[in-house]
This record gives structure tokens, C-alpha cells and sequence, in this order.
């Protein structure tokens, strides 16, 4: 397993044994953490994903191959781009508890942020989603990207106010754009425009 320690502030676990939260990258031989914090995420998180039962059935379904190809970079089902994903550990349990990615299609100088992710037993609010973004938003634009987007639930108030704190801004309100269940929510368009430094 590869890993590489980008920051190595303290953030306070569950027991209070204040570990360090790691964001890191993982190998193609990790793709079972991959696949395990795209489930745990279904369970906790569902207002995020447009049908659950169809995610889950994506997740389980995807073969060994398909997620090993994801972490080498590779975008599913055999669209040309690439996919950038950082995960974060708890140095104390081991355990990943969150998980940021973005897809830039081929030939684009824009990226798309996807399934951004922390592990809501203990772990939100402690500033880990930020360190996520935080070193997504500089491997990506390192590729030469100019400008980040990503769609988010109204409801989703926390996460909309991460994004906002990072220099995200709203471009889009749509009513009622996305259907969980019976329930319709607005969903916000959002981007982060990348400024050159000459």
C-alpha cells in the first residue's frame, strides 16, 4: 500500500485519543478501501445520490478490475479522462474515514468534483473535508485546470458551506432538479474559478 502524508495536523477521534488525520493517495491494490467508503457513504449520506438501490447495485456489481483501473486513474466505463481521488486515515484506527474525487473528461481544462465524503461517526466537523478539497483542488489544477464544478443539495448545508469557505461560487439554482423518493430538492451549481499565477 502506498501512502504519502500531505498533512499531519490533529484532529480529535471518536475516543479522544488525538490521532493524525493522513490525506493520502491509495494503490490499485487498496481498491476494497475504494469500494467499502463508496458503500458506507450510501448508507450515510443518501440525499447525495440520485437513486441508492442503483448506486449500490454500480458499486457491487464493478469488478475488481473496473475498481483497481479507478485508482490508477482511470475513469469508468471507458470514457476518455482522468479521475484524481485523496482519501483520508485515522493514524490511531487505520481506518479511512473520508474521500474526495474529480473527473477531467479528455481534452478539458475543467474538472468536476465527485463523491466528496467523511465518515459521519465522529469525523465531520473537524476540518477534514477541507484538508480533502484542499489537496484535490492543488493536484488538479497542477494538471493546468482552470476551473473546478460540482452540483450539491440545498439541503446539504454543511457541505455548501464548505465549498463557499474554499472560493466556490454559486452559478445556478435549479428547482426541484433532483428527486430523492417522493421529495424534491433544489440543487446548486457551483465552480471555483482557478486564477493563473504569472
Amino acid at each position: 500500500m502506498i501512502r504519502m502524508t500531505i498533512d499531519t495536523r490533529q484532529f480529535p477521534s471518536p475516543d479522544r485519543r488525538e490521532p493524525t488525520i493522513t490525506i493520502t493517495q491509495l494503490a490499485p491494490d487498496d481498491w476494497q478501501v475504494l469500494r467499502g467508503l463508496k458503500l458506507k457513504s450510501l448508507e450515510q449520506e443518501p440525499i447525495a445520490f440520485e437513486d441508492v438501490k442503483q448506486a449500490r447495485l454500480k458499486y457491487t456489481d464493478r469488478t475488481e478490475t473496473e475498481w483497481r483501473d479507478i485508482l490508477s486513474g482511470k475513469m469508468s466505463g471507458g470514457r476518455a479522462g482522468e479521475v484524481f481521488t485523496v482519501f483520508a486515515q485515522d493514524s490511531f484506527t487505520e481506518s479511512y474515514v473520508g474521500m474526495v474525487s474529480a473527473i477531467i473528461s479528455e481534452n478539458s481544462k475543467t474538472a468536476t468534483v465527485q463523491h466528496m465524503y467523511v465518515d459521519n461517526e465522529g469525523y465531520r466537523g473537524r476540518g477534514i473535508g477541507r484538508q480533502l478539497l484542499r489537496e484535490l483542488i492543488d493536484r488538479i489544477t497542477a494538471k493546468g485546470i482552470q476551473k473546478i464544478e460540482l452540483q450539491v443539495v440545498v439541503t446539504q448545508e454543511a457541505a455548501v458551506g464548505l465549498y463557499t469557505s474554499l472560493g466556490f461560487k454559486e452559478v445556478k439554482r435549479s428547482k426541484n432538479a433532483v428527486q430523492r423518493g417522493d421529495a424534491h430538492y433544489d440543487e446548486y451549481e457551483m465552480e471555483l474559478i482557478i486564477e493563473k499565477v504569472e
